[in-house]
């Protein structure tokens, strides 16, 4: 395989890379950059072989949602696609990305399981008694002030103050279902769209190979296919 256009270096051009590199690095003298005398410059060359795979993943999972009225695509609108026979493509081709489909003909409407459709469920802060104990007296009904007891005036003497949080009520908005005593249960498939990459470097001098990974170069040889065959 031979590649046209390789770029040639100058005896000035070596002598800038070096001082270059000699700026990059703190412990390293530009003197030597500046004199060293150069006695050869050998051009070589090498080939640096990419693989870049694009995989999709197909995952399918029960999913639920608040229901608020939306469409229901059920099974009387006929029988739910295998996971491979849903349409979905990605939006770039190599590039990683990442879709939530809904599964046709799987959907349904059933009573919250969290409230079991009495959109409001028992206050955790409180376990639904509406009070807590006061943070003043620590349930004491009084405090020491000035070295004198006296009535709690945060509790009035209960020990207790109003939950804040179910606002005394004992109970709080469902969040399983958004307060709306419904659900939405469909299957939801994730689709994920990977790309793999693999590098391999041929060359014959001693460059490190990650050095030979960072520089631009010249195309010899592009492929794209559902299948590759190694290049010999």
């Amino acid at each position: 395989m031979y590649c046209y256009n390789l770029p040639v270096l100058s005896e000035e051009e070596v002598h800038e890379a070096v001082a270059q590199y000699a700026q990059e690095n703190c412990c390293y003298g530009s003197k030597v950059a500046r004199e060293m005398s150069v006695k050869e410059i050998a051009m070589k060359s090498a080939f640096h072989y990419k693989l870049e795979t694009f995989t999709e993943k197909r995952e399918s999972a029960w999913r639920f949602v608040p229901y608020t009225g939306q469409p229901i695509d059920g099974p009387a609108n006929g029988p739910a696609p295998t996971p491979w026979n849903v349409t979905a493509l990605p939006s770039d081709s190599f590039k990683d990305a990442k879709q939530k489909v809904e599964v046709p003909h799987t959907a349904f409407v059933k009573p919250c399981h969290a409230c079991v459709g009495n959109q409001r469920i028992r206050c955790s802060a409180c376990v639904g008694n509406g009070r807590k104990q006061c943070t003043w007296c620590k349930g004491r009904g009084r405090r020491t002030r000035f070295e004198q007891e006296e009535m709690c005036d945060s509790c009035n003497g209960t020990g207790f103050d109003r939950c804040f949080t179910c606002s005394g009520t004992g109970q709080v908005k469902c969040k399983t279902c958004d307060g709306k005593g419904s659900l939405k249960g469909f299957v939801e498939l994730t689709i994920s769209w990977t790309n793999h990459k693999d590098d391999y470097i041929s060359e014959t001098s001693r460059m490190p190979k990650n050095l030979v990974l960072e520089v631009t170069g010249q195309v010899a040889y592009e492929e794209e296919n559902p299948r590759v065959n190694m290049i010999l």
